[in-house]
């Protein structure tokens, strides 16, 4: 049986830590990962089959990108407000206070972007891309195989023996 990546970053087999992890990060895509530095094939927990365990409930609605146009225009307003409250009565404005003004803008319209995808249908779309991907890669008896033998709960249809 193989081994499951932990959130420490690290190959489970050599201990070759991994560029750029962050255990918070949730993708579609392949499980099984194979290290780089001793060849092992082992599973990441970060990636998730869709066809498997099916869409993550935020990237169907467009609740995150609300939220985020709601932070966004919060902190416009609050270093807005503040930036010109200091002009008016100090006669001096803070970089700080521009920069923050110019992230609320940019959380702002990334927030509207995401809103728009999902609104559009843009969003569904790429997750069936996502899908069809993934019941490919399930469709593989010995990938299913593998990844059942690593604790991944494969559906049924996908298993070797199972209704093809």
């Amino acid at each position: 049986m193989g081994k499951i990546l932990e959130t420490s970053g690290s190959c489970p087999y050599c201990g070759r830590r991994i560029s750029g992890y962050d255990p918070r990060i949730r993708k579609y895509g392949s499980p099984l990962i194979k290290c780089t530095a001793c060849g092992q094939t082992y599973l990441d927990r970060r990636f998730t089959e869709i066809e498997a365990e099916g869409a993550r409930a935020e990237d169907l609605t467009a609740g995150t990108g609300v939220k985020a146009m709601l932070l966004g225009i919060a902190a416009i307003a609050v270093c807005g407000g503040f930036t010109l409250y200091t002009v008016k009565v100090r006669d001096y404005y803070s970089l700080k206070m521009v920069m923050c003004i110019i992230l609320g803008a940019v959380v702002f319209i990334a927030g509207l972007v995401d809103t728009i995808q999902v609104k559009s249908g843009a969003r569904s779309k790429k997750l069936d891309r996502y899908r069809e991907e993934s019941r490919q890669r399930l469709a593989d008896p010995d990938y299913a195989q593998a990844l059942a033998e690593l604790g991944y709960d494969v559906p049924y249809e996908f298993r070797k023996g199972g209704d093809q």
